[in-house]
């Protein structure tokens, strides 16, 4: 049922994305942007909040008249700003749920995800409550209407007990401290949002905090051109001697509120409880992977700087987390995904090139020999072998130091199911005791060498590194094979090719 819900959304999400592609550009859609657009949402929120507060009073003869004035005295700046951080709050909280969607439909939430995934669902709240807070603090019909059902809401709950509630029960109990109250919590809260933030940010590598710059300007402007055209304004002051009976609600922050009165408050936490424990809980649904999580290992070139890479991360975060100076454009995105491409369109590439290759036709019996990751171009020779169906003897000898490092184990044993005249010998030079290694040890070209008294009529490919290419050469030619049957490719560091001259 999981994987239905998640292919469904991946479907939505990359129509969506390829019409986001044709309009803006695979640079500039704002699609894969939507973590970077939610920082710069906040950061706008922060910015006109800044404005706004240096003009509000509070006191409850106060607050109402200070907001018209920010509202209608200086609509120029004030009113606009007033718009600009409502609607930059209502942007963030649907980029923040979009970008969580677009996270939970490609399964980018288990295993060194969960973390950022349950400190997400925590930001994701505190901004709620944040902007829930705001329409407290105009003192209008709306606001008496919010302060008033969030202390009954929060008056169900044994720990209050109904003592919240009676500080609104005449006008007289309300005090000038009621507003400095609800200012300290609208700093506070966002305070605490954007250290969560940060520590939502930092399991990923150069998370950026502003979108490129043409979006972020486009997003602003769309905000400019909505608040003028359809400012916020306050509606009638609060009068707590009367019930609001007509609002002009809010349905997107405020959707729970009617509940409150319309349902058994307490349902309605347990409903919230539920709600925020569902959020939390795809971590760790099925399907879970048991076991100990693979790491792997990058190595990037020239220079040869490595990084671990754990299961389900990209090359790309993992050596970006590791401070490789590795050049992108961008990190979710489909950087040009040829959703343009059409039959009969002509491409330009360049095939491969190189000598290692195999040398056929021939009589001798061939002998691979990789070392690590040359098993890649290893690979790619033994199956072009088994489909030009060469019957003679092949070994193949792979080298690592830890049997863990075999990392396609499976794939040469198969090999040697299917076809007889195929054998494969993995070697391990530095096994540990955990590994419970029972097979051959040490360097794999002198496995070669104890197995092959006499290399004549052979002929071998080698991949690997330049050190085990260099000792494994003279060391097979002293044993008898000819130079001219001696195949092979070293994996050399761009940095020390020096060009042709």
């Amino acid at each position: 049922m999981l994987k239905r819900i998640q292919s469904l959304l991946q479907r939505l999400f990359l129509a969506a994305e390829a019409v986001g592609n044709r309009i803006f550009g695979d640079r500039l859609n704002p699609l894969y942007y939507l973590g970077a657009t939610s920082y710069w949402m906040f950061w706008l929120v922060v910015a006109s909040g800044l404005y706004l507060y240096a003009f509000y009073e509070t006191g409850i003869d106060k607050t109402y008249a200070s907001m018209e004035s920010i509202t209608h005295g200086q609509w120029f700046a004030g009113g606009i700003l007033r718009s600009v951080h409502r609607y930059a709050s209502d942007a963030m909280v649907l980029t923040m749920m979009l970008h969580m969607l677009r996270h939970f439909s490609f399964d980018r939430y288990r295993s060194f995800r969960a973390f950022s995934w349950v400190s997400g669902i925590v930001v994701m709240w505190l901004i709620y409550v944040s902007g829930v807070n705001g329409f407290m603090l105009p003192w209008d019909k709306l606001s008496q209407f919010v302060i008033v059902a969030t202390t009954e809401w929060l008056d169900a709950l044994p720990v209050f007990n109904g003592i919240l509630t009676r500080n609104f029960i005449t006008p007289e109990a309300v005090t000038d401290r009621l507003f400095s109250l609800l200012s300290f919590l609208h700093i506070g809260i966002p305070l605490v949002a954007l250290l969560s933030l940060w520590v939502h940010t930092q399991r990923v590598p150069r998370a950026s905090q502003i979108p490129p710059r043409p979006l972020a300007i486009g997003l602003a402007l769309m905000l400019l051109v909505i608040s003028i055209a359809v400012p916020v304004v306050s509606q009638a002051p609060a009068d707590l001697g009367t019930v609001p009976i007509t609002l002009k609600f809010d349905w997107f922050y405020l959707v729970a509120y009617p509940l409150i009165y319309s349902w058994d408050p307490i349902k309605l936490w347990v409903l919230v409880g539920g709600v925020t424990l569902l959020l939390m809980a795809p971590p760790w649904l099925p399907p879970v992977r048991a076991g100990k999580e693979a790491v792997y290992e990058l190595t990037a070139h020239p220079g040869r700087q490595q990084a671990p890479v754990r299961a389900g991360e990209t090359l790309l975060d993992a050596g970006l987390r590791a401070d490789i100076p590795l050049p992108y454009e961008c990190r979710s995105g489909g950087c040009g995904v040829f959703e343009t491409m059409k039959p009969g369109d002509e491409l330009s590439i360049e095939g491969p090139v190189g000598s290692f290759v195999l040398h056929e036709p021939s009589e001798k019996p061939l002998i691979f020999v990789a070392g690590a990751t040359g098993f890649a171009p290893v690979k790619s020779l033994l199956e072009q072998a088994f489909r030009m169906g060469i019957e003679r003897p092949m070994y193949f000898y792979w080298g690592v130091r830890r049997p863990r490092d075999l990392y396609l184990l499976d794939l040469p044993r198969q090999w040697e199911r299917e076809h007889p005249n195929f054998h494969f010998v993995p070697v391990a030079s530095e096994p540990l005791p955990e590994d419970d290694w029972q097979g051959r040890t040490g360097f794999v070209h002198e496995a070669i060498l104890a197995d092959f008294p006499d290399l004549r009529g052979f002929s071998v490919y080698a991949c690997g590194s330049v050190r085990m290419v260099q000792a494994a050469r003279p060391a097979f030619v002293a044993q008898g094979l000819h130079e001219d049957a001696c195949y092979s490719d070293a994996f050399t560091p761009q940095s020390t090719i020096t060009p042709a001259g």
